[in-house]
């Protein structure tokens, strides 16, 4: 679809919005999808609407598994680009609904080897059970904090986790069984 049809679309979705149904004005949805658009999800403000799908922000320490999604997703990351990170301090999450839970997930890291220090950022998907019961999380992505606005990220120098090659020389992300927690 081009951008000027995209575009069409959305000023019709923003003329039919309603902000007494959804519990947010266009203005403030317009917002919301600048800051979705620029941080990729992790930079998001509290916005009160009853619209599905909508990433809000989370408390960090109300999250169980928000560390071990943290440690997974720096592992994937390690092993992806020969580096030794680990998890030092969680900073602030952000959550989706989508088949389960997308979490944006930004915290620092620690190289153990040189004891450097960068902000990173993971998104990670806690998909709803299998069928036998079973957790499922995906690593969608795990990557350096970048200082710069999305659009010049994709040419930046930041690496960037969305690994495992698949067919037509894509990438696909990685999935990793769900950690468990003791004492649950």
């Amino acid at each position: 679809m081009s951008e000027s049809k995209r575009g069409e679309e959305n000023r019709k979705v923003y003329e039919d919005h309603d902000s007494d149904d959804e519990g947010i004005s266009r203005v403030d949805l317009m917002k919301y999808e600048a800051e979705v658009e620029a941080s990729g999800g992790y930079d998001v403000g509290e916005y009160v609407s009853n619209l599905c799908g909508m990433i809000h922000p989370i408390t960090v320490n109300r999250w169980e598994d928000l560390p071990s999604y943290a440690e997974m997703a720096v592992d994937h990351y390690n092993e992806h680009n020969h580096t030794n990170f680990k998890v030092v301090e969680l900073l602030k999450a952000n959550i989706g609904v989508v088949s389960g839970f997308m979490f944006y997930i930004t915290f620092k890291v620690e190289e153990s080897n040189t004891g450097k220090t960068e902000t990173f950022q993971a998104r990670v998907w806690s998909k709803i059970r299998g069928p036998n019961g079973e957790d499922r999380v995906e690593i969608i992505q795990c990557r350096i904090k970048a200082s710069c606005p999305v659009e010049k990220q994709q040419i930046s120098a930041s690496p960037t986790v969305e690994l495992e090659a698949k067919s037509g020389g894509e990438a696909a992300p990685k999935t990793v069984p769900k950690p468990t927690t003791s004492g649950a």
